[in-house]
């Protein structure tokens, strides 16, 4: 189910990043998109009851955080950091 989500309540944990490293270019270009009113597959979470944390959408998410949005779409699954970060991997 997609719900909208403040982006502050979301963990960002750099372990659950399947990708060596954001890419700036992309962050600019998901950014202008954004500001264009570009809507993006929503973020993917795993809540596992104390945290939300982010399993797919690193790029998305930063850039929504770039133009000001406090909020964003996300798919909210319930499980754990390894269970989010499994599907990480699967992901990427």
């Amino acid at each position: 189910m997609t719900t909208s989500v403040l982006i502050n309540d979301i963990t960002v944990d750099t372990e659950l990043q399947a990708r060596a490293r954001m890419s700036e270019p992309v962050l600019q270009e998901y950014a202008a998109l954004l500001m264009e009113g570009v809507n993006f597959p929503p973020v993917v979470l795993f809540d596992d009851g104390v945290k939300k944390y982010l399993a797919d959408g690193f790029h998305r998410l930063y850039a929504a955080k770039r133009v000001g949005r406090d909020r964003i779409q996300a798919e909210t699954h319930r499980g754990s950091k390894h269970e989010g970060f499994m599907y990480s991997l699967r992901a990427n």
